[in-house]
């Protein structure tokens, strides 16, 4: 909600038209809009934090960033998320942050909860002292939550004692301002909080980046294959995967030098980022000249037409292989797709496109093997 600029409160304190107040829920998305679709279970009263978590089981597990191209780091202002339940503090503070960062308000815990669920903010400035339930309350609803618990929290208080201050951090919070608020503290903490909140996003982004092709590496994919076998296990959908390799590439390495190979790897990755464009979906740069597409709730017949796709954009982008059958650089494919049997093993869907990708290549390279797996990991 964006609030025009209002009287100030005893002629002091006042907000500016372009900074985000949000008072109460009525804007917010309920609960029951953030249930996943086909839920029946009307929500419990929001009093505590288990009536924030959603009814489908994959929010109680980490979800990694899924990662389909170059590593970004955007430098948008910082959202802050500030509750509080006094007014006057509510408008001293943002009107001391409200001209280097995005603020936005709640004036009670469970308001505040919605909104950090929603909005994910950068950062959260949080009241230990609030009706309903206090600060320390909301502080174990957000880490409880897999969409708040990495969001770094300063509690606000004005008892000003060690005792508070000390559970505080003990509980995991990054920092305290205390009551009556100092203007260049607030600015100084926050501002450090931000700062280093921007550096984990950009060091867990890099862990998870492959550094030649800007694509996920290795260690993302197997973090996403655990984490959607896992969700598959329990929806009983189809997971589709599918692996694909350079022909001749060390070929190509030997005839042109590894240079070109290097950008020759470069240009297929990103062709595939555009040819693979569900957000659901990662691309993959497996190891050398292999890559990995990971096709959450596919079958295999939407797999293959996806390998196909790919195949067609990666031939047509014309590099030149002298050493190989059609001039130019190909790749080929290996495609397999079902539903998992708990007694299935994460590696098996894996081991399977293994299978489909080297048939492919015996096969004559350039082509697709595709199989609906009906055996002990998968079956369709």
């Amino acid at each position: 909600m964006l609030l025009h600029p209002k009287p100030a409160v005893e002629g002091v304190f006042t907000l500016s038209a372009n900074r985000l107040l949000i008072r109460n829920s009525e804007s917010l998305p309920t609960v029951g809009q953030q249930i996943s679709q086909g839920a029946t279970d009307s929500p419990e009263p929001l009093t505590r934090c288990g009536s924030f978590k959603t009814t489908n089981s994959d929010a109680d597990s980490y979800s990694p960033p899924k990662l389909a191209g170059p590593a970004q780091f955007p430098e948008a202002r910082h959202r802050i998320l500030l509750i509080d339940d006094e007014p006057i503090y509510r408008e001293l503070i943002a009107d001391i942050l409200g001209d280097e960062y995005e603020i936005l308000v709640a004036a009670e815990g469970v308001t505040g909860l919605e909104i950090a669920a929603d909005k994910l903010p950068h950062l959260i400035l949080l009241d230990l002292m609030m009706p309903g339930i206090d600060g320390f309350e909301v502080f174990r609803c957000l880490k409880a939550d897999q969409r708040t618990r990495e969001i770094p929290v300063i509690f606000i208080t004005g008892r000003g004692d060690v005792e508070a201050e000390t559970m505080g951090l003990k509980l995991g919070a990054v920092d305290y301002i205390s009551k009556p608020v100092n203007a260049d503290l607030v600015r100084a903490r926050v501002s450090m909080q931000s700062r280093f909140k921007l550096m984990r996003d950009k060091l867990v982004l890099l862990a998870a980046t492959d550094g030649l092709t800007g694509l996920a590496n290795r260690f993302q994919f197997d973090t996403m294959l655990a984490y959607e076998y896992a969700r598959h296990l329990r929806s009983g959908k189809e997971l589709a995967l599918i692996m694909l390799d350079i022909d001749q590439f060390k070929s190509f390495n030997d005839t042109y030098g590894h240079i070109s190979g290097d950008e020759c790897l470069r240009e297929i990755a990103q062709a595939m980022t555009v040819t693979v464009s569900r957000a659901t979906d990662l691309v993959a740069r497996y190891g050398g000249e292999e890559f990995v597409v990971l096709l959450p709730e596919t079958h295999l017949k939407g797999a293959v037409v996806i390998a196909e796709r790919l195949r067609a954009c990666i031939s047509a982008l014309r590099l030149p292989h002298r050493n190989s059958g059609t001039g130019y650089v190909t790749a080929s494919f290996g495609v397999v797709s079902g539903i998992l049997h708990p007694d299935s093993s994460v590696t098996d869907a894996v081991h399977q496109a293994d299978i489909q990708l080297y048939a492919a290549k015996a096969g004559g390279r350039n082509r697709v093997n595709s199989c609906a797996i009906d055996r002990f990991g998968l079956t369709h």
